[in-house]
This record gives C-alpha cells, structure tokens and sequence, in this order.
C-alpha cells in the first residue's frame, strides 16, 4: 500500500532572504520533516518541497501610489521650514516636526476617503509607495483613521523586520503597505523609485494579472506591465486649490468594473 504524499511550503529563498541574517525557512521545514517522518511507520516517505505559494483566486488587489495619486506633499525649498498652500481647499494633515525642523503637510485629494471605504471587502486593496517606511505609515495611519477610525498594527515578521501586510484595528482584516523596501533605484541615484511588481507578488500571492496599482507616475510605473497599472491625473497644487477635483471619478468607475465580477 502507498503512503500518501507529505506537502510541506516551502518558503521562497530569495533576494530579501540573502539580505536578512535570520532567514530560517529550511529550519521551519527541518521540523516539520522530523514529525512528519516520525509519524510514517513504513520509514518511506515522498515529501513535495513546494516551490511556489499558494496563488489567490478570484479576488484581485489594489494599490493606490500615494504622493500626486491619493495626497499631495509640496516640495519644501532650501533654506524654508514650511511649505503650506494658500487658499487650499483640499483637507489636509500635519507630519510632526522631523529632525530638519521643517514644518511638512500634505493634501488629501477629494474623493480619497470615499474609495477606499468603497473598496472595503470588495478586494485586497493597500499602498505602494517609494517613501520609506516610517514617513509612509504617518499618512497611512491617519487616511485609515480618517476613513475607518481604524489603526494600522505594524507587525514585525518572525524573524525580524517588518512585514507590507497590516492588520486593521478593530476594524478586522487587514491592508498592505509597499514602501521604498520594495522600489528599485534605476542608475547611479540613491533613492528607490521604481515599484517591483515581482516582489509584490511574492509577497502576496496575488498572481500579476490581479493585481492593480493606481499610480499618476510613470516613472515608478515603468517595469510593471501596463495591464497591471490604472494610470489617474496628477494631484498637485492646483487640484489643492480646486473645490472640486475629480480625478478619482474615473478611478472609481475603473475599479467597481474590476472587482464586479468577485
């Protein structure tokens, strides 16, 4: 009589793996060889190391850039401490004062609060940004407070450091954060600019062709395949001073036809 099949997931071993010290996914699969083995009284075992996750089905996911997509942060000159628009008409919030001293705040685009509560349940939805992580999760905590009077629990992974994926409180459920962890630099600058698409992926085990990421720049865009981007305008100053910017109209109607058929 044949034994059945042992699956262990074996996680991925890539290039964050080369980079963190801790990496231990054969250690958890040692263990789970050692009792699977024990358990087998033939001593014969066929054991399935499976190198790819699970893929989600049927629902997709969504990231929205942040900077000129959902806010708008004004450059900060040299030699100033603050920024701030005259006559703005768009709400906006304060970042505390960092160790430049400066004074930094940032524009919610109309229409912002409104999709992502309509998102909610609907899909995987989260943000992908080429901000680093602390100044990224300022303005994703206080959009998530604003929109669901929720807060983003920062859990650190197993073996240490951060993971994208944020548990909502107590709302349930959770988002995901891309940071600039997850950008690539293209030539000799030293800020990550460029979104991986392939690393998100991995991450989340959406496969490509269901994932969207709604971005107003090109530039961060330019590795990911243009089926996965829902390009918008460009939320700037003057749609700071405009009463009523729509831009995120047509980004809606995009997404409630995406997600209709879940």
């Amino acid at each position: 009589k044949q034994e059945p099949r042992s699956r262990i997931d074996c996680p991925f071993y890539r290039e964050d793996g080369v980079r963190n010290p801790l990496e231990n996914g054969l250690e958890q699969v040692s263990i789970l060889l050692e009792r699977r083995l024990a358990g087998q009284p033939s001593g014969e075992s066929e054991v399935e190391l499976i190198e790819e996750p699970a893929i989600q089905q049927g629902r997709y996911l969504v990231l929205f850039d942040l900077n000129e997509t959902l806010i708008y942060r004004p450059w900060v000159p040299e030699g100033q401490q603050t920024a701030h628009i005259a006559d703005a008409r768009a709400d906006f919030a304060d970042l505390p004062v960092g160790p430049s001293g400066k004074n930094l705040r940032y524009y919610f685009r109309p229409g912002t609060l409104d999709l992502l509560q309509h998102l909610q349940g609907r899909c995987d939805w989260g943000f992908c940004t080429d901000k680093h992580r602390a100044n990224a999760m300022r303005i994703v905590r206080e959009l998530l407070s604003r929109a669901f009077g929720a807060e983003a629990i920062d859990e650190p992974r197993p073996g240490g450091g951060p993971q994208p994926r944020l548990a909502l409180a107590p709302l349930g459920g959770h988002c995901w954060l891309f940071d600039a962890g997850y950008c690539e630099s293209l030539g000799a600058g030293s800020k990550p600019a460029v979104f991986e698409l392939v690393r998100i992926e991995q991450e989340t085990r959406f496969p490509q062709t269901r994932i969207r990421i709604v971005s107003a720049s090109r530039n961060k865009c330019q590795r990911i395949p243009g089926g996965c981007v829902q390009r918008c305008t460009a939320f700037r100053e003057e749609g700071v001073l405009r009463g009523h910017e729509t831009g995120l109209k047509g980004i809606r109607a995009a997404l409630e036809a995406l997600v209709a058929a879940f």
